[in-house]
C-alpha cells in the first residue's frame, strides 16, 4: 500500500512540473557539423524549426571537420579537423575562432578536461596525443606536451 501511494505522489508530482512550461523552457543551441560543407550549423533549441545560423569553417583553413565538443561551461566549442589535422576552439558568444593550429595528420577529436584546464587531442595517423593548455577567460591557449605513442617504448605496439 505504501508503495502505491508513493507512485501516486510522484505521478501527481510529475504532472504538475510537466505542466508548468516556464520551468522546462530552457534557451540551447544544437552545433551540427557538415564534414563535406566545412561548415557548423547552429539550430536555437526552444524553435529547431526557426532561423538556423551557419558558421564557414573553410576560411580557417581545416579541413573536414569531424569532431565537436564543449569546455565545461559551455563557453566555448573545440572541433578537430580529421582532413587537415587542425583543431580550432571557437567561442560560443560571437562564434569567433580563437585559437586555429595544425596538430598533425588527421586530428580525430579534441576532449576538454573536466576542470577546463587543457584539451586532450588524438591524432590517429600520427599515432600523437597534444595537450593543450587553456585560459578559456583570456582566451589564451598553449600547446603543451605531445606524447609520440610510437616513440614512447612502454607504449608502442608492433
Amino acid at each position: 500500500m505504501k508503495r502505491l501511494l508513493a507512485i501516486i505522489v510522484l505521478s501527481i508530482a510529475l504532472c504538475g512540473l510537466s505542466a508548468d512550461r516556464d520551468l522546462w523552457a530552457v534557451d540551447y543551441e544544437i552545433w551540427a557539423l557538415d564534414q563535406g560543407l566545412n561548415r557548423i550549423t547552429i539550430l536555437k533549441g526552444s524553435n529547431l524549426e526557426g532561423d538556423r545560423e551557419v558558421l564557414d569553417l573553410a576560411s580557417l583553413g581545416g579541413k573536414a571537420p569531424h569532431f565537436i565538443l564543449f569546455n565545461a561551461d559551455y563557453t566555448h566549442a573545440i572541433v578537430a579537423y580529421v582532413g587537415s589535422g587542425h583543431l580550432s576552439i571557437i567561442r560560443a558568444s560571437d562564434r569567433k575562432a580563437v585559437f586555429h593550429e595544425k596538430l598533425g595528420t588527421h586530428t580525430h577529436v579534441g576532449v576538454p578536461t573536466p576542470d577546463s584546464s587543457r584539451i586532450i587531442v588524438a591524432n590517429q595517423n600520427d599515432e600523437k596525443i597534444t595537450e593543450i593548455v587553456t585560459d578559456y577567460k583570456n582566451d589564451r591557449y598553449t600547446i603543451g606536451r605531445v606524447l609520440d605513442l610510437k616513440a614512447d617504448p612502454k607504449l608502442a605496439d608492433d
